[in-house]
């Protein structure tokens, strides 16, 4: 299921920065979203680079629009008598 959410950020969470097994740099930075709903919902998401460090990171204050995917897989169960 494809869903989006379009908000404020609000909180920048610490990134974290390494090397891949391949030798490769990577950066992975996590934002949290609050939305204009009457309710405003809260939402954590995150940005990863395996080019290096993310080049144009998002700043607290800014309004974004994020979209994302969803998806569920079933489990198969045992019952055991």
């Amino acid at each position: 299921m494809r869903c989006e959410i379009e908000g404020i950020i609000t909180a920048e969470l610490p990134s974290v920065k390494g090397i891949t097994n391949s030798g490769k740099e990577f950066e992975k930075r996590e934002y949290v979203i609050q939305d204009s709903d009457i309710y405003h919902k809260f939402m954590k998401f995150g940005m990863i680079s395996f080019e290096g460090p993310i080049e144009q990171p998002l700043q607290v204050g800014e309004h974004v629009r994020v979209r994302f995917t969803v998806e569920a897989q079933g489990k198969s169960r045992q019952v055991v008598q």
